[in-house]
């Protein structure tokens, strides 16, 4: 099945988006599979399913913490209510000078491995989970800080792991996932 390319549209105001999405249900892959340039942080507040991530398919439950990288095509369907925290931001979305300081070099390869997937374990969780109700609540300059705190965390954790294998974290581009 070909994902749906999602197009995330930012507002005027803002650099990055954090949103809480809420659905009754999603029971089929076709209404959930897709793919867009922007990295993704989904954090489940409650719910249960299962997760599709390029090839794999696992069950996710509340409290499940995961980052997909640019064009890594993803879904989670749900026979229940389900309710998620999600964050989408460019690569660049503090600009690629910014990423270049040598300060940044943890977050600069948590994004580069977020293009396999990432999957984050309950000793992290518990510290993210605080950090994103922070984030939902905070605006300006302080909701900035606090994606920064969240995404210095996640690449310093030792309890993650990888989605994908290495060769399917591929670069790819909208006309090539028509072929995944």
């Amino acid at each position: 099945m070909k994902p749906d390319y999602e197009k995330i549209i930012e507002g005027p105001e803002q650099s990055f988006l954090v949103k809480v999405v809420e659905r009754e249900s999603r029971p089929s892959l076709s209404q959930a599979w897709h793919f867009h340039p922007e990295l993704e942080i989904c954090f489940t507040m409650e719910s249960f399913g299962r997760r599709f991530t390029g090839k794999q398919i696992v069950n996710f439950q509340a409290n499940d913490l995961v980052m997909f990288g640019p064009y890594l095509p993803h879904g989670f369907t749900t026979d229940v209510f389900c309710k998620q925290v999600v964050i989408q931001m460019t690569e660049d979305f503090l600009g690629y000078e910014f990423l270049k300081r040598p300060e940044m070099w943890e977050i600069r390869q948590l994004l580069t491995k977020s293009r396999r997937g990432l999957h984050f374990g309950p000793r992290c969780k518990k510290k993210a989970a605080k950090l994103i109700k922070k984030l939902l609540n905070a605006e300006g300059f302080n909701r900035l800080l606090i994606l920064l705190e969240l995404l210095h965390l996640l690449a310093n954790t030792k309890d993650v792991g990888g989605i994908c294998s290495e060769e399917y974290a591929l670069d790819f581009n909208e006309a090539q996932l028509g072929r995944v």
